[in-house]
């Protein structure tokens, strides 16, 4: 019964570091809506590293340099986010824009 109360403690604090993840979708972005998927999470780790996750495959996509560094630095397995972006209607040589999804996934980082 101790050990099982000792517990408590340390599965309260690995909750509380758990980095924030927020579903998004077509539905909310409109037109503006840059993926291939319908939906995607967002999520905000340590040091700012910006992500987003197909949850459907759970594939990991950096968003930002950072994220795109700390995958390399741990030798985490992720996929390049050029493969689920949508190429702009107007010129299809370019792909579009996702600032939007970064300044989504950055209110995060305030929510730890």
């Amino acid at each position: 019964m101790m050990k099982a109360l000792a517990l408590i403690p340390l599965l309260l604090v690995g909750a509380a570091q758990a980095a924030p993840l927020k579903t998004i979708s077509k539905f909310q972005f409109g037109e503006n809506w840059p993926f291939t998927r319908e939906e995607v999470m967002i999520n905000c780790r340590e040091g700012n590293a910006l992500w987003v996750i197909n949850p459907s495959t759970l594939m990991s996509y950096p968003l930002n340099d950072v994220a795109a560094e700390q995958a390399k630095a741990q030798k985490i397995k992720v996929t390049d986010l050029s493969v689920i972006i949508l190429k702009r209607s107007d010129n299809a040589e370019k792909q579009m824009d996702i600032t939007p999804v970064i300044e989504a996934a950055e209110a995060l980082c305030g929510e730890k």
